[in-house]
């Protein structure tokens, strides 16, 4: 797991998976289970503040580190769970914290990059 520091692999002969990263915080009014706590590494308090935060984790760090080798990564988590609002929906599923186009642009450059180094 890597939070509250830069993705950094080691040196390895075999695949690499980072397992667990970012876990950015943002919490929406009328879809948190806990309507006074918040967690998560990482707090922003508008959606424009969340999805650029969460789209320069993947653009400056995975995406660079897939050239070090990284062969997997899993954001931290699918949706809010109680305490917890580090996910990429809320709670109640209702809403997605970065945009449809932001996240299918970030997939096609995921894509890209693992196609540009597997040759």
């Amino acid at each position: 797991h890597v939070y509250f520091k830069k993705i950094k692999l080691p040196k390895a002969d075999r695949p690499i998976i980072l397992s667990e990263f970012g876990g950015y915080s943002y919490r929406i009014e009328g879809h948190s289970f806990n309507l006074s706590g918040n967690y998560g590494y990482g707090s922003y308090s508008s959606a424009e503040e969340f999805e650029k935060a969460f789209l320069s984790l993947y653009n400056e760090q995975v995406i660079s580190a897939i050239k070090e080798g990284l062969c997997g990564a899993v954001y931290t988590q699918l949706s809010d769970v109680e305490d917890e609002t580090n996910g990429l929906m809320t709670y109640d599923r209702r809403v997605t914290k970065v945009s449809t186009e932001k996240m299918t642009e970030l997939g096609e450059k995921l894509r890209r990059q693992f196609l540009e180094d597997s040759l």
